[in-house]
């Protein structure tokens, strides 16, 4: 087995998230383990193809205002599911992801 070249690991963790990748729109998805470099998941019927970038709306706090957003690029994709990095961010959606992870950790 290959070592982990994550630097955060990543907790298991299930989230409802909403992907934005406009060819198909707003999907839905639920994430089955997350990090701060990103996260993995699970999305059912649908597939994205590796190397395409989404905007990931993460639901950390209660109400809209606790929905932040974040860029990412689908590092892979099988039937079911997508491995998401995370690279763009506004600086307080990193700092709530963090908080977030910590408290859950």
């Amino acid at each position: 087995m290959a070592p982990e070249k994550r630097r955060h690991p990543r907790l298991p963790i299930a989230l409802d998230v909403f992907l934005n990748y406009p060819p198909l729109g707003m999907l839905r998805g639920t994430t089955r383990d997350v990090s701060l470099e990103g996260m993995f998941v699970e999305t059912g019927h649908f597939t994205l193809p590796r190397g395409s970038t989404v905007q990931v709306a993460l639901p950390l706090e209660r109400g809209v205002a606790g929905t932040y957003r974040f860029r990412a690029r689908v590092v892979h994709s099988r039937p079911g599911g997508v491995g998401l990095a995370l690279h763009s961010a506004e600086v307080t959606a990193m700092r709530a992801l963090d908080r977030w992870l910590r408290a859950a950790a």
